[in-house]
Formats: structure tokens, C-alpha cells, sequence
């Protein structure tokens, strides 16, 4: 059909933009990009079995442009979603649960190897929460899935979780930058073997995470899971010239110093190496 043909042409990669992205802050962006996501999808469900290009992952790349996201998007196959410049934003426009969710439920194809999504990719996106104007669950959402990539993503003023990590394994979170972001009692990177959705959480690696900058709650919450590694990271406190100015950023102070330590470790066998906070002497690491 047209999308096989299309994909031959393309190189297996989906343009977004083709689908009616605005950016103009009224529209909401997050349903053209979805419906590029469910193009994607439609194609891994029903594409042949044979090996080659049409084996290959499917890749949605989005516009070097701000797209307000005013409801969630989500994805239950393992594409691989990018920013194809160096400023694709996506724009919290609303509140909701989560901007970008991966998550098998979803999946209306009968699986084997314990129903994981295997290999999902997102990397080179900007996710701006609007000065803290509106709250998430979570940024990015990953539940179910195995040797998946988050890499060289940039969050700013995020109300609510950067990353949660549930029933994921084998994972790579690579080159993350935050800034003013999280809530009271999350970290900005959570990590969890929920029993509702089922799955351990184990065998992370995050590397080259540069910087936890300003956050509202702990950098790095591992509520449980196990076998993780952490390595080559800042986290940098609040302190109080920023604390005082909070109200004047954002139009409302709402952070909660009470036992905000830097990292949660309620887990097992992790390893951390070249740890580096700064501006809060008396947090824990």
C-alpha cells in the first residue's frame, strides 16, 4: 500500500510534520503526532515477515519546532521516536497524565516472550512544562518494555516526574538535562516494579546523565527494582536565592525542602560511579 511504498522511499522513517502538526499553542499537536505513531504501528502489526528493510524499526521524526501536547501520546510497538533538529519542544499545554506514554496494553497483537515491547528508541527532544504551569504524572511514561534507548533529552519546568520507569528492563537512559523540575516526594527519574502493571524493573544503566539541575523533588528515586548503574552525573541543589525567587520564576513557590534528599535508593545492587552534587551540603546521596 501507500505507507509500504512510502517507508521504501523514506527509509523506513515517518515525517511527522506531514500530519498536520501546528504549533501555533491552540491546536492540540499531540493528535497529528500520534497519528504518525499509529501509522508506524500499524505497519510493525501488519508488515511481512520477511527480513531486510521491511524488519528494520520504524522511525517517526519530528519537526525542529514547539508542539503543544494537550493530551497523551502514546505508543504499544517498538518505534523509535526523534527530534530531527536541535530544538523539536514538545510543550505541556495541559494537565495530564503522561506526554509520552510506551506501554503494552494497548496491543491488540498476541506476543510471546512475556508481552514486553522490545527496543523502543526516543531521543533528541526538548519537553518544556510551561513555567510549571501544568502538571504530569510523568514526561515520558515507559512500562513493559526491554532494551529500550532514552537518550539526549532536555526537560525544563516539568510539574511532575521526567522519567518513570515501570516493569522496564535492560534499559539505557543516556544524556539527560533537567531543570526546575519535579514534584515533593518523586524524583525526577523514578524508578519502579509496580504491581499493578506487573514485570520487574532491573539491569538499568544510566550514563552520561550530565545534569539534574533546581529539583523540586529527589534527582533519582529508585522505589524499588534491582541490578541498576549509575554513573557520570551532577546534581545540582536548590539553594536559597533560588528557593526565594521561586514565587517571582513561576508565579507560585511550591517546593518542600523536608528530607528532599538527592537520591532514593530503596532497591538492590546498584552501583554508582563519578556521583557529583553540588549546592546542598546537607542532602544525602
Amino acid at each position: 500500500g501507500d505507507l509500504y511504498a512510502q517507508l521504501i522511499v523514506t527509509g523506513n522513517r515517518i515525517n511527522a510534520a506531514s500530519y498536520g502538526i501546528k504549533g501555533d499553542g491552540t491546536f492540540d499537536d499531540a493528535t497529528a503526532i500520534q497519528a504518525a505513531i499509529d501509522d508506524a504501528c500499524k505497519y510493525i502489526q501488519a508488515r511481512p515477515t520477511s527480513t531486510g528493510a521491511f524488519g528494520a524499526p520504524i522511525t517517526v521524526v519530528l519537526p525542529d519546532k514547539k508542539m503543544y501536547i494537550k493530551t497523551q501520546i502514546s505508543t504499544n510497538e517498538a518505534i523509535k521516536i526523534v527530534g530531527g533538529g536541535t530544538s523539536a519542544t514538545l510543550v505541556l499545554a495541559d494537565d495530564i497524565s503522561y506526554m509520552i506514554k510506551v506501554d503494552k496494553d494497548a496491543n491488540t497483537k498476541t506476543r510471546n516472550e512475556e508481552t514486553q515491547i522490545e527496543g523502543f528508541e526516543l531521543s533528541n527532544i526538548r519537553f518544556d512544562g510551561s513555567s510549571r504551569g501544568h502538571t504530569c504524572t510523568s514526561a515520558i511514561g515507559v512500562y513493559h518494555c526491554d532494551h529500550f534507548v532514552l537518550r539526549d533529552l532536555w526537560f525544563m519546568c516539568i510539574k511532575g516526574k521526567c522519567i518513570e520507569l515501570a516493569g522496564a528492563r535492560e534499559g539505557n537512559v543516556e544524556s539527560i538535562f533537567t531543570r526546575f523540575c519535579g514534584v515533593y516526594g518523586s524524583g525526577c527519574i523514578e524508578i519502579v516494579t509496580n504491581p499493578s502493571v506487573g514485570g520487574d524493573t532491573s539491569n538499568l544503566n544510566f550514563g552520561n546523565n550530565r545534569n539534574i539541575v533546581f529539583p523540586f523533588g529527589a534527582a533519582i528515586k529508585f522505589v524499588d527494582g534491582e541490578f541498576s548503574y549509575v554513573n557520570n552525573i551532577l546534581i545540582h541543589g536548590m539553594f536559597d536565592g533560588i528557593i526565594n525567587s521561586l514565587s517571582t520564576y513561576f508565579g507560585t513557590n511550591d517546593y518542600n525542602d523536608t528530607n528532599n534528599d538527592f537520591i532514593v535508593l530503596n532497591n538492590s545492587n546498584t552501583t554508582f560511579t563519578n556521583l557529583e552534587s553540588a549546592y546542598a551540603p546537607d542532602k544525602s546521596v
